[in-house]
């Protein structure tokens, strides 16, 4: 997530997606935005990451957009909520994340796959909310 290199690639992809976003034809219009993190290389910790948004499309329409497909599953979803989306992307999703894989999943003595999803809501006069996905190790 940048810690080492300190490249932060995710939020470079979102940079870019978002400047992209309005051109995009077939987007759905709620709002909803999600990321989405694949293990690629578990020994070199280097991840494949998704940032788009929900689409009324199968295919959304503009160059160097793919169309990805949430991977149907049964999910742990872990949801939270913020002021701005500057707390939300920082300081709560840090401690929804801790709290995640260091408390609720070892007390349930669950694993996951090593793959998460982050949902992100529209922002509301309440404040902003998203989700964290993960998918339980069989």
């Amino acid at each position: 997530m940048g810690e080492v290199t300190g490249i932060d690639a995710p939020f470079i992809l979102w940079e870019r997606f978002h400047k992209i976003k309005p051109e995009i034809k077939g987007l759905s219009l709620n709002g909803i935005e999600l990321g989405a993190s694949m293990a690629v290389d578990m020994e070199n910790g280097t991840f494949t990451y998704f940032a788009g948004a929900s689409a009324i499309s199968e295919k959304p329409i503009a160059e160097g957009v793919t169309a990805w497909e949430l991977p149907a599953a049964e999910y742990i979803v872990c949801s939270l909520a913020a002021e701005t989306f500057t707390e939300l992307t920082t300081s709560a999703l840090d401690k929804a994340m801790n709290y995640l894989f260091r408390t609720w999943l070892p007390n349930h003595k669950l694993i996951t796959q090593p793959f998460s999803a982050e949902k992100y809501y529209k922002a509301t006069p309440d404040g902003v909310s998203m989700e964290i996905w993960v998918i339980p190790a069989p």
